[in-house]
């Protein structure tokens, strides 16, 4: 068991930079080209796809980094012909940093084989024998070094480049001592991400039963003893005997966005309901934080968003997460519906009920089936209206919203409990890392 001991009784140092303070004695302050070598990964295309993993490298891109627990999927079937001159390799025992877009600076990893890699991506690596592989992952873990990269991200999508990072202040300590650091965040944060990974576990079994409880609502309804027929669909089984089965283009009018967040001097201003605002919250409602924009007279007319709408994600990155729908709550004063995203006005069909029917688990599975792409995955028009909605009698339909809306929020916050001691969990273990590699402990 590996023990540290407090600043108190380890010998310091000015380390010559009023913002550090004082380091123990023996580490140096340095900047990071000068213990690392560090470059950028490619893009690519269609034409580049290498489904045969024999004599290949790994393609990583930032979608395959978990920003959680630092995992890399290796398995997501994207390899590189190792005879490739065109994609750069990172070496194996390299730290993988995101630089560029909404994960820049959270999403990092430790790659334990020779992989090739993305262009949002940066491989850091020791280029000297004083530097220990695993201490450089550690030490971009630290908010030492956070606070250094978030300083420096610009531009429209938000990345820093690798001139700023090589010049980033980095602290030294002896190669021994980097050892001992390396052993004791392994066994501690080792012990934390196993805590972690039972309590998302929870969670997981959680979301389950709050989906097998909306899908099984939506389908056989909420009186046990009602008399059931056959639906004559296949994946939808046996329904109660009063429910009709309809296609959604007959009772919702459904139609694709074309509303950017650019803003033009020639169009009005305009608040904007982007793809992260139904990505991200089941109700839209005056509490979300809107982006503003501009739009054209006829899109502001066509793609406003009303009460008891029903708004989809149009694409993911992965097929199992497309279609990902958003019950409208309320009324709203110029908030129009944004790119990547489908309306669905109800006409025949409570929106509610319809809501709850489009997060059902067979309508997931249905949506994953009809989505198409390679690198990104999408849901065509066509076979998002002629999905098979399951409508039960308006009275029943009203009960069931009610039913899930009191289920789904008892399971939600239990919920939020557990993540709320997961953050805790996050935090001790980034407190250990950033006072184990800046000297704060010596362990």
């Amino acid at each position: 068991m590996t023990k540290s001991k407090t600043q108190k009784n380890i010998k310091m140092k000015d380390s010559g930079v009023e913002w550090i303070g004082n380091i123990p004695i023996g580490w140096e302050v340095i900047v990071l080209k000068y213990t690392a070598s560090l470059f950028n990964g490619n893009s690519i295309a269609n034409k580049d796809l290498f489904l045969n993993s024999s004599n290949s490298y790994p393609y990583i891109a930032t979608k395959d980094i978990n920003i959680n627990n630092h995992n890399i999927n290796y398995g997501n079937g994207i390899f590189i012909p190792k005879n490739s001159y065109k994609f750069k390799i990172s070496k194996k025992n390299s730290t993988l940093l995101c630089i560029e877009g909404g994960n820049a600076g959270k999403k990092i990893a430790f790659s334990d084989r020779d992989i090739c890699f993305g262009n949002k991506l940066c491989s850091i690596k020791s280029n000297n024998k004083y530097t220990s592989d695993k201490y450089i992952y550690y030490f971009t873990q630290n908010d030492f070094f956070k606070t250094q990269f978030f300083l420096y991200i610009n531009g429209l999508i938000g990345g820093v480049s690798l001139y700023f990072i090589k010049n980033f202040i980095y602290l030294l300590p002896p190669k021994e001592t980097q050892q001992e650091i390396v052993e004791f965040l392994d066994e501690k944060t080792g012990a934390v991400a196993e805590m972690v990974e039972k309590k998302k576990k929870m969670i997981e079994l959680l979301k389950e039963k709050r989906s097998s409880i909306i899908t099984h609502a939506v389908t056989k309804g909420l009186d046990e003893n009602v008399e059931m027929k056959n639906s004559g669909v296949d994946w939808i089984g046996d329904i109660p005997e009063w429910w009709e089965i309809k296609k959604l283009k007959f009772i919702s009018r459904t139609f694709a966005s074309n509303v950017d967040k650019h803003s033009k001097s020639n169009e009005k201003s305009i608040f904007l309901c982007n793809y992260v605002d139904v990505y991200k919250n089941e109700e839209i409602n005056n509490q979300l934080d809107f982006m503003k924009a501009t739009a054209k007279v006829d899109q502001i007319r066509n793609f406003d968003i009303r009460k008891d709408n029903v708004l989809l994600t149009k694409d993911s990155e992965t097929a199992d997460d497309i279609g990902v729908p958003a019950y409208v709550a309320e009324n709203f004063d110029n908030v129009i519906c944004g790119y990547h995203l489908y309306i669905s006005r109800p006409f025949g069909i409570c929106g509610k009920y319809l809501f709850r029917f489009l997060q059902s688990h067979n309508v997931r599975q249905r949506f994953e089936v009809s989505s198409n792409g390679v690198t990104r995955f999408g849901l065509s028009i066509y076979p998002l209206i002629n999905t098979k909605v399951l409508v039960p009698p308006k009275e029943t339909q009203q009960k069931i919203v009610e039913y899930l809306d009191k289920k789904t929020a008892e399971i939600d916050q239990v919920i939020e409990k557990i993540q709320n001691q997961i953050k805790l969990l996050d935090e001790y273990k980034a407190s250990l890392i950033y006072h184990a590699v800046t000297g704060k402990i010596i362990v």
